[in-house]
């Protein structure tokens, strides 16, 4: 870089307990961090003496934090009102301020990049509260967002058809950039794996796993236990279903198993460690992600990753992430579903196939080309 660039990043989404947009935040800002050690990059975080505790800690001497005055739903309702205060009053000069999810905060400078992961509210209405689909992110922060902003980055072409279509933004003011993949290992060592697995998580024989991720209306994990069960009664095969989420399972899954009678046979994780969900991944017989509706589908991506057969949805992002390496099915198909999990508890060459060409799939993503793409989004703006 000719000079020394300055970069304001909404990181709030770094003090919630998981999910995709967690990782995209400390992906890309870890990444971008070592492009060059003279970019700035300050996180900016709302006030809460609770949440500071929960701030991830990062090496690079060029992140730094800013915490703004609280309560923060004041500050976001003189921002909506007033546009102010502007975020350089509390973070010192800043080239490029980067929104990473709805909420852009009113800056000085013109630099204003926003990243919209995806429009599941607006793309499946029915799936959600009205109090979410009409509540402050959609029908207020979002549309001023992306009025704002100079340019709009998206995970996938998905949720860029989503913007033209449901919001009317001009195509050429997206730009797509894929998430990357965490650089450590997700496939782990069968022995340490089977210990993790076995003794930790307490999982013993064979069973399929489903990391549904942040627990939303369009996870399908209901469709997803049905299509278990009818594999199980179909089968005979005595295998368990484990399931990874952040958040409270709906009641409609634990009502359909008990109408199932699969009490004893799913299991369910409330988040886990990365070294869990990396063994859980390598050790299982096949792995689900069959959401409705993704914006980009990081569980799937980490499945690949570990080299788990997977069983993934042809709905919306998922098939641009996964391409050949995963059975993909119609996601409100419980029939289907079902079907192709059998195919990968049957046909042991399909398995290995896929089994290799996940990894492999999995190698094209990473958060270095990420920050990159991301870099020139920000030396573009800066220059108009």
């Amino acid at each position: 870089m000719n000079r020394r660039m300055r970069i304001g990043i909404t990181a709030y989404h770094l003090l919630q307990l998981g999910g995709g947009i967690k990782e995209y935040v400390r992906g890309l800002v870890t990444a971008l961090a070592g492009l060059d050690p003279g970019l700035e990059l300050v996180l900016v975080f709302p006030f809460s003496a609770g949440s500071r505790a929960n701030a991830p800690q990062f090496r690079e001497e060029n992140i730094s934090s800013c915490w703004l005055p609280g309560p923060t739903r004041l500050l976001r309702a003189s921002w909506r009102r007033f546009g102010r205060p502007r975020l350089e009053r509390f973070t010192g000069p800043l080239d490029i301020v980067h929104g990473t999810h709805f909420l852009l905060p009113p800056a000085r400078t013109d630099g204003l990049v926003l990243t919209v992961h995806d429009l599941a509210p607006l793309r499946h209405p029915g799936a959600f509260d009205r109090g979410v689909l009409e509540g402050e992110e959609h029908a207020r922060l979002l549309p001023d967002a992306l009025k704002r902003a100079s340019r709009v980055i998206t995970p996938s072409e998905s949720t860029a058809r989503d913007l033209v279509e449901l919001r009317g933004v001009p195509r050429e003011r997206i730009t797509v950039i894929p998430y990357g993949l965490d650089a450590a290992p997700w496939k782990v060592d069968p022995p340490e794996a089977e210990t993790t697995v076995r003794k930790e998580l307490g999982i013993e024989g064979e069973f399929l796993f489903h990391n549904v991720g942040t627990m939303k209306p369009t996870k399908n994990l209901q469709r997803a236990v049905e299509a278990f069960g009818a594999v199980r009664e179909k089968t005979g095969r005595d295998i368990l279903l484990v399931a990874a989420a952040v958040g409270e399972i709906p009641p409609g899954v634990h009502e359909a198993i008990r109408r199932l009678g699969l009490e004893s046979k799913v299991r369910f994780l409330q988040g886990g460690s990365r070294q869990q969900l990396a063994s859980l991944y390598t050790t299982c017989s096949a792995a689900l992600y069959v959401s409705l509706y993704e914006g980009f589908g990081l569980p799937a991506l980490e499945a690949l990753a570990a080299g788990a057969p997977l069983v993934a949805s042809r709905a919306s992002s998922v098939p641009e992430v996964v391409g050949e390496a995963a059975l993909l099915v119609d996601p409100e198909s419980v029939p289907e579903i079902a079907e192709a999990i059998e195919r990968l508890l049957s046909d042991e060459e399909l398995s290995r196939r896929l089994r290799e060409d996940g990894p492999r799939r999995a190698a094209g993503y990473s958060w270095d080309t990420a920050a990159r793409s991301t870099m020139q989004v920000y030396r573009e703006v800066a220059g108009n």
